[in-house]
């Protein structure tokens, strides 16, 4: 297919790679050029240039993936191969030759190469390639390197972009005997559901199983041939399964569905499931994928209450990051948990939802923690509504029954990078640097790039003394997530315990010139101005703040970090604003 060389370009003094290939392969290169121009992702490698023999790319410095790779870096890997495909697919462009050779590991990442057998899908908006593949691969002929085509391949069937994302998800675990012995430490589990979806046209084939943990025996399989529309029976026959193998007692359930069905559509399923996958990723693009998403999903589906649901969570947390005034967000949020709950009165996560909107945009917080009450009794296992509860409470100054609500939120949901982030954040509002730093490690070793376990973390080390650690991991933060610019008050005091007073400055400086051109919250300007102990400008910014019913500035007004107001009169005013008491 062609030969690849390492250069340098002098006009602009960069490393490259060239990859150059004989005449006979000159229309395939234009097709990998075409494909790899029309996508820009930070997991595919970019194109520079392109010629009739060949293509000038970024250069990659890395080698292919291999396993096995501990269990945080293999869904690390995983996660971010899914994301380049997913950004292929949504240009209408199926890889075909994804292998270990052209997925590369590099410092940033994983980086996914060779479009050469690219697909490009028929799009309203765009010239039809299907001649140009016919003509360079002719009938018969498998597309791909052998040993790792799917199986759709080898029998020539059409390729579906799910096709790829199995198999991508299969070299980050390649030779990892051991992960079900992590997943059951990291879960707390005994037994552990292992399966595998496969789809071609309407066929659909899903494959499961449970090993135990402690012996990583097998103790079920079973395996479905069905088409698409009965997906939502073979949910149902799994969950029979497991209840019948585990020996699971429901209880006064026990004469319910197991799993209930809130849409016959498969396509509003899938839509809601892209839709709930890509706002867990809680980058502002992501979110912002996933919202449109499941905005398709309740088009198809009116009453879908889980769509709605995470739609209602999609705009709470979209409150959160300051990109435009919470104001705009909360009714909303309220409009969409009261459609959830129109459509299924008994859902426990759609009564949190409503009860937290109320608590937080209307200061109803006792009437708010009694509905949260009511969401568990429907659902003692949500960790949202035990979250969302803690939140609460610390805005009314119950730190160490948040806490205690927060940990019981990652108990139900150890995954979850944002129940660990604020577990140490309230650790931090009581003085305990040291569990803060326990918890914000543990919310990096589940996602490293998670914004607010990065400054927690850096916050924790500036506390202890470790001034440089801390000022950096703040600094590599990415501002607008989860957050938006409010926790940079952590930047500032680090730099003022540095001794780096004119770069706290500079930092509060910047803020005030973005807000010129960009929302910023008067939340995060409240807490630049009371870390460089101007009162003043702090009190004006928390009043608009408040105002906007912005929920940043509800939990952290009673912590060490607005001490310097908590003397005057005036913090007392700002409290009884926000209907809590002083």
């Amino acid at each position: 297919m062609g030969e690849v060389w390492k250069a340098r370009d002098t006009r602009l003094d960069r490393t490259v790679a060239i990859k150059t290939s004989a005449k006979a392969f000159s229309e395939r290169f234009e097709r990998e050029a075409r494909a790899i121009a029309a996508l820009n992702h930070p997991n595919i490698c970019q194109i520079y240039d392109v010629g009739p023999d060949y293509i000038v790319m970024e250069y990659v410095e890395g080698g292919e993936i291999k396993g096995p790779l501990p269990l945080d870096q293999a869904l690390k890997a995983a996660i971010q191969l899914a994301a380049a495909l997913e950004a292929a697919h949504r240009k209408s462009i199926t890889h075909r030759d994804l292998k270990p050779a052209n997925i590369l590991t590099t410092k940033s990442g994983i980086k996914v190469l060779d479009f050469g057998h690219a697909k490009f899908e028929l799009m309203k908006d765009a010239p039809s390639d299907e001649t140009k593949t016919r003509a360079l691969t002719q009938e018969g002929t498998i597309v791909g390197t052998l040993q790792y085509v799917a199986p759709e391949q080898l029998q020539g069937k059409p390729i579906f972009p799910e096709t790829e994302y199995p198999r991508a998800s299969s070299f980050a675990f390649r030779g990892r005997e051991n992960a079900i012995a992590e997943i059951g430490e990291k879960l707390q589990v005994s037994n552990v559901l292992h399966g595998s979806v496969r789809r071609s046209g309407n066929r659909i084939r899903v494959s499961a199983q449970i090993i135990t943990v402690a012996g990583e025996t097998q103790i079920w399989s079973e395996r479905y041939d069905r088409e698409m529309r009965d997906i939502f029976d073979i949910q149902d026959e799994i969950a029979q399964a497991i209840v019948a193998q585990l020996k699971v007692k429901l209880g006064p359930k026990s004469g319910r569905p197991l799993v209930k069905r809130y849409t016959e559509n498969p396509e509003a399923h899938r839509l809601y499931l892209k839709g709930s996958f890509h706002f867990r990723r809680l980058t502002n693009e992501e979110m912002e994928r996933g919202r449109e998403y499941l905005e398709q999903a309740v088009a198809l589906e009116p009453l879908y209450a889980p769509a709605w649901f995470h739609l209602a969570d999609y705009y709470i947390a979209r409150a959160h990051r300051g990109a435009v005034s919470p104001l705009e967000r909360w009714p909303r949020a309220r409009a969409a948990a009261a459609r959830a709950l129109e459509a299924d009165p008994e859902f426990a996560d759609a009564h949190a939802a409503l009860s937290f909107v109320k608590a937080v945009s209307e200061f109803q917080w006792e009437e708010g923690l009694r509905e949260l009450d009511t969401a568990l009794r429907l659902n003692p296992s949500s960790a949202l509504a035990h979250f969302w509860r803690a939140y609460i409470l610390c805005c009314l100054g119950r730190t160490e029954e948040a806490l205690a609500g927060a940990r019981r939120a990652v108990e139900i949901d150890p995954l979850s990078a944002l129940f660990r982030s604020y577990c140490a954040l309230f650790c931090l509002h009581m003085g305990q640097t040291g569990r803060a730093l326990e918890h914000a490690l543990q919310a990096l070793d589940v996602n490293p790039n998670y914004p607010i376990g990065q400054l927690a973390l850096g916050e924790a080390y500036s506390l202890l003394g470790r001034h440089k650690e801390g000022i950096d991991w703040m600094e590599k933060t990415q501002p607008g997530a989860p957050a938006g610019y409010f926790y940079f008050g952590f930047l500032a005091l680090a730099y003022l315990r540095a001794g780096r007073r004119a770069d706290a400055m500079r930092l509060r400086v910047g803020l005030e010139e973005k807000r010129s051109c960009q929302y910023i919250s008067p939340a995060a300007l409240a807490f630049t101005a009371v870390s460089l102990s101007d009162v003043e400008s702090a009190f004006q910014s928390a009043g608009e703040a408040i105002g906007e019913r912005e929920p940043n500035i509800m939990l952290s007004i009673r912590s060490p970090y607005f001490q310097p107001l908590q003397s005057d009169p005036r913090y007392h005013d700002l409290l009884r604003s926000m209907n809590l008491q002083p």
